[in-house]
Formats: structure tokens, sequence, C-alpha cells
């Protein structure tokens, strides 16, 4: 059995996982500096391996945002099955502790109406108490419902936070892996052919140091 603490740590690194494929996306969208032939050179030789690469980085991503969702689940599972277990063992121990609870405040019940007895009467000493446990078992009995159910809806919430957290994280990858690539920049060259002074077309001369 898989306990919580190993599912946190799995959770953990997979989401880290995530983030550095995030990262990484972010490095590969930036491009070196070069030249306009370059770019253009590059971009052309690149684009077929870009497409396979980007497929190839969409199944691991998807892959990887499952394994999470699902570690996520089983995390939530087990946490739910640790908290019935301590409610079970606590609730085991008050059900031995209430024999003697109920012991105590029948007698303490008595002598508190046999107290009042002198100035009340024997019935209505004792419906006033009868009223007073009431009162205090029905204020015990509401703060424990409420306690139950805040911390049933806190562990939810945690939950139901970090499936949103990760399924943003994923959208934010998907979003950036399926981008279009940039559009290399060609610098502008000079003229390849130069007018001479009479109307007639030259091409231009190399320059002096390639002779």
């Amino acid at each position: 059995m898989v306990s919580a603490r190993m599912l946190r740590g799995r959770i953990e690194k997979r989401q880290a996982g995530l983030r550095f494929s995030n990262a990484a996306s972010k490095f590969m969208g930036r491009r070196s500096p070069m030249d306009g032939h370059e770019h253009a050179r590059a971009e052309m030789d690149g684009r077929s391996s870009r497409m396979g690469g980007l497929l190839a980085d969409l199944g691991k991503l998807a892959r990887a945002t499952g394994a999470l969702i699902r570690d996520h689940a089983i995390l939530a599972r087990e946490e739910a099955r640790q908290t019935g277990k301590r409610t079970a063992i606590d609730v085991s121990m008050g059900v031995v502790a209430l024999p003697f609870a109920l012991t105590a405040l029948i007698m303490l019940s008595v002598a508190l109406a046999v107290g009042l007895s002198r100035w009340l009467g024997v019935g209505w000493a004792f419906f006033v108490v009868g009223l007073l446990d009431l009162a205090i078992a029905g204020l015990l009995g509401l703060y424990a419902a409420l306690r139950l159910r805040q911390e049933r809806e806190r562990t939810m919430a945690l939950t139901r936070e970090e499936l949103e957290r990760d399924r943003q994280m994923a959208r934010n990858l998907f979003r950036r892996l399926a981008a279009p690539p940039p559009r290399a920049q060609l610098r502008p060259h000079e003229p390849l052919t130069r007018r001479a002074p009479g109307g007639e077309i030259h091409a231009a001369e190399p320059p002096a140091d390639l002779h």
C-alpha cells in the first residue's frame, strides 16, 4: 500500500517535471542571434524535425499529465482512508468511554436535582436538570458536526486547487508547444547590379580582398 507521503513526493516530482518542460519550451522559443540566411536555412532544415518533436512532446506531456491526475486521485483516496481510520479510532475510544460518561452524568444530574428540589420541588428540579443536559448535548453535537464538515470541505478544496493548478500548467505548456515557430527576419542585402553612367547595367564588382 502506497503511503500518502510517498504519493506527495511522486506528485511533487511530476509537477517539477512539468515545470521543467514549460521552461524548456520557453528556452526553445528563443533564437540565438544569426543573420538572415542562417535563420532561413535553420528554419527550413528544422521544420520537419520540429513537427516530429512537437508530436513527441505532446504525447509525453499528455502521459505525464494523466499520471499526475491519477496520482492526485490516489492521494485523495489515501487521505480519505487515513482520515476514516483516525475517525474510527476516535469513535471507538468515545464508545468505550461512553458508559462511564453516562454513569457520571446520571449521578451528577441526580445530585443536582436533589439539591434543587429544596427550592423547586422534586418534579421541577428533575425537569430543569433534564433540559440542561439536553441543551449541553445539542451544543456539543452541533460543534462536532461543524468540525467534521469543515475538515471535509478543506480537504476537498485543497485537492481541487492542486488539480486546477496542474491543469493550468498543462494548458500553458500545450499552448507553448502548439504555437507556430517565429519567422526568420531577413536582413536587407546590397544590390547585385549597378548602373553605369552611360545607362548600361553591370554586375557589381567583387570586393578587393577577394582578388
